[in-house]
């Protein structure tokens, strides 16, 4: 497995291991809804965000699923079926139960800083999301996945750096839409 320049300029000698993302944060599985129920079931300001595929998502109350499936603590969701692709998350929520979530149990992984990893590596998954008819993947897809474990000073130090980057990649973006909108007036 390759790392980001960033990563390994980090690291400057720094141990890491790299294991299975299984045997890094723990799997949680989703709940049994169906699109038509999360359309039925939303409500704006809900408090529980439940994912779908794609950007589809709906906002219900904790009432509204069963509790456990409602997902607590910072994780990433697996978007598993159609558009391969992660999305972090650190507010209530579940997803639909064909998809899955990881998140730490352990105080050394920073789940944020695997997020980024798997980010930089999406286009894999949706290469092999696209041997079958309907691109998805399964959760050995990820489960197996070798994913870099550095010391916590350096998870953190690199999701402060892409952090920086990515609100900056965003707002430049933001100028040139912008930009691009008010040329046209």
């Amino acid at each position: 497995m390759q790392m980001n320049k960033f990563l390994a300029k980090l690291l400057q000698g720094e141990k890491v291991e790299w294991k299975p993302l299984s045997e890094v944060l723990k799997r949680t599985k989703g709940t049994k809804i169906t699109a038509g129920q999360m359309k039925e079931l939303h409500k704006e300001n809900a408090p529980v965000k439940i994912f779908a595929s794609g950007k589809t998502v709906a906002f219900v109350d904790y009432a509204d699923i069963p509790s456990k499936d409602i997902q607590n603590q910072p994780s990433i969701i697996v978007k598993s079926r159609g558009f391969i692709e992660f999305e972090y998350y650190d507010q209530p929520f579940s997803h639909k139960s064909e998809m899955w979530a990881y998140h730490s149990t352990n105080e050394q992984i920073d789940t944020k800083f695997i997020y980024y990893f798997l980010k930089q590596h999406e286009p894999h998954f949706q290469k092999l999301s696209s041997k079958m008819q309907m691109p998805q993947i399964a959760t050995p897809d990820t489960d197996k996945f070798l994913v870099p474990i550095p010391p916590l000073h350096v998870q953190q130090k690199n999701c402060q750096h892409v952090g920086h980057v990515y609100r900056a990649n965003v707002a430049e973006e933001t100028i040139h839409v912008l930009q691009r909108f008010t040329a046209g007036l």
